[in-house]
């Protein structure tokens, strides 16, 4: 378990690998039978995923491994390409669901775990992230792991320095 505190602070970004629809999403049905009366899990957030629905200010993204154990709801400030490190993107962007391993949605992104996020932006989605690989080219291993991320502006320089 690695608390953010503890994090490093250049290791503090979530990536953004590939974004999906609601098809990659766990089911209900799917969450309860994993979970099967399972009480470690905290049911907050499965209740409130299931009473989710999606709106076009929002993705659906693969975010590879958990950079550290990180409370949702989760508010990043800054956008960026690798590959144009000098033109980082002031969002307002919450993390508003992490589906752990892809199977129940959980009230932290775990470090070490794959994850789906479901990511608001205030406004729209920044157009950048239609570069980001869809669900089916990400499947074909057709994906930079280190393209684009989130991150907090004022860890932006010790990020992007680590991130590539």
């Amino acid at each position: 378990m690695l608390k953010e505190i503890e994090c490093p602070i250049e290791k503090r970004v979530l990536p953004i690998i590939a974004i999906g629809t609601e098809d990659v999403l766990p089911s209900k049905e799917s969450i309860e039978k994993w979970i099967n009366d399972n009480t470690k899990f905290n049911s907050e957030p499965i209740k409130n995923f299931y009473k989710w629905k999606k709106s076009d200010n929002e993705i659906i993204a693969y975010c590879g491994y958990g950079y550290c154990d990180t409370s949702i709801p989760k508010i990043y400030n800054c956008l960026f390409d690798i590959d144009k490190p000098n033109q980082p993107i002031e969002v307002h962007a919450e993390v508003k669901f992490s589906i752990w391993n892809g199977l129940i949605p959980i009230d932290t992104i775990d470090h070490g775990h794959k994850t789906i996020c479901i990511i608001s932006f205030d406004k729209e989605v920044p157009k950048i992230l239609n570069q980001v690989p869809n669900w089916t080219d990400f499947k074909k291993g057709n994906y930079r792991y280190n393209k684009f991320g989130l991150c907090n502006k004022q860890h932006y320089e010790q990020v992007i320095k680590n991130f590539g």
